[in-house]
């Protein structure tokens, strides 16, 4: 899978998890990297969300939205079913 499909797959995901779980980087881990250089700082900051954002998204996705995803087609595919039979019992055999 390429990273724009990748993208396009958790995009939704990874815009409603970045933002808490930056605060939560800001909060925990931030105060405790006083005294370090700034572009050490700046790149814990960027393997935070590579490794944190983006893996919590992606696992987010496998465990709950594909799941969501493929219960939404088969209630789908039961109410279709069962509107097709209550369809076919309706019309009236002259």
């Amino acid at each position: 899978m390429n990273f724009q499909v990748l993208d396009g797959v958790i995009s939704y995901i990874l815009y409603s998890w970045h933002l808490p779980l930056l605060g939560a980087f800001m909060r925990n881990i931030v105060p405790s990297l006083n005294g370090l250089p700034i572009y050490l700082t700046w790149s814990l900051f960027w393997v935070w969300i590579a490794g944190m954002v983006v893996s919590f998204s992606l696992v987010i996705y496998h465990l709950v939205e594909r799941p969501g995803m493929r219960l939404s087609d088969w209630l789908r595919s039961r109410v279709g079913a069962q509107r097709r039979q209550e369809q076919a019992a309706a019309v009236p055999l002259y």
